[in-house]
This record gives structure tokens, sequence and C-alpha cells, in this order.
């Protein structure tokens, strides 16, 4: 696997993941309520399945050096399209329209680069990926996503229902969609 073949295969499995029913909304709110980048959430399920068990040292290295990409690139962009998302008066609706369907393309693009940076940093870190074991992709996507939570330099900021404990719960509810596929 090359970073080239690896980010298209990474894009490839993150649209179809984000495209199952409840996926798009649990990755939502990971990402706006508790700061976690929808990125970062889809490689640490995308790297268990593909069969490497990270260390919690290189999921910190890995994440904080993608992280650059997604806080310079995506998150201004993702910000300036969903201010044009609201109507404004002083600007025509067919206008904004456009004007957002642009910064949407541009935002996937710059999507699409922090995941080539979580590929590059994990071939880097970790070299090839080694056969998945069905049973065992649950606990390193777990393992993965936790040590990414501690390497977070954003304090997870609002509360809900499930407290502390629930970026794992929605983390969980992700987990059981990829469960359905590896037991297919």
């Amino acid at each position: 696997m090359t970073p080239k073949t690896g980010t298209d295969a990474f894009w490839q499995w993150s649209l179809s993941f984000y495209g199952r029913s409840g996926a798009k909304d649990r990755l939502l709110a990971l990402q706006d309520r508790y700061l976690v980048e929808v990125n970062t959430t889809l490689w640490c399920i995308w790297t268990a399945h593909r069969g490497w068990c990270l260390t919690d040292e290189q999921v910190r290295e890995i994440v904080g050096a993608a992280s650059l990409f997604a806080a310079r690139g995506a998150e201004p962009i993702r910000s300036v399209r969903r201010f044009f998302s609201a109507k404004r008066p002083q600007i025509d609706d067919d206008d904004r329209a456009a004007f957002r369907k642009t910064l949407l393309a541009v935002e996937l693009e710059a999507e699409r680069l922090v995941q080539q940076a979580l590929v590059h940093g994990t071939l880097s870190a970790a070299g090839p990926p080694s056969a998945p074991v069905p049973k065992a992709i649950a606990n390193a996507a777990a393992k993965h996503f936790m040590a990414a939570l501690e390497g977070l330099e954003k304090p997870v900021m609002f509360a809900d229902e499930r407290k502390s404990r629930a970026p794992l719960t929605l983390f969980g509810e992700l987990l059981a969609l990829i469960e359905v596929e590896t037991q297919t």
C-alpha cells in the first residue's frame, strides 16, 4: 500500500461508511458536540478494519500531525460554508447557494487531504497493515479512539444526558454499524 492508494482506499471507505444509516448523525455529533473530527473517528475505525493495531503513542502522533491540516484547512472552510448556509438578506439566494456549493467542494478536498495526512502517518509509523481479525476490529478501533481522545488539544465542551461517556457511547454506536459488515 502506498500513501496514494491508501488515501484512495480510506476516502472510498469513508464515503461508504458515512452514507450508512445513522453514521452521519453520530459522526457529526462527535465533531460538533465533542470536537472529535469526523476524519479522526473514521480513521480509528478504518485502521482497525484494515488490520492495524497502533500503540497509543502512534495514534497521538498521527492524529496530532493530521489535526494541523484540519485546523488550518478543513475547519475554517467548514465554518465559512456553514455561515453561508443561512439566508443572508444582503446576498442573492442563488449566488449564496452557488458559493456554498463551491465551498463544499473545497471543504471535501481539504477533508481528503486530512485523510492523506492520516494515511501517510499510519504507513510511516506502522508500515503496511496485517490481515484484520474480525473479532479484534472493535477492540482495536476503540483503543485507537481512546488514544485519539487523550491527544486532543481541544477540551470536550458540550455535555448531554450521557455526560462524559457520550463520545464513547456514540463511537460504540458507530462500531455497531461496522460489526454488521464484518459478520456478513
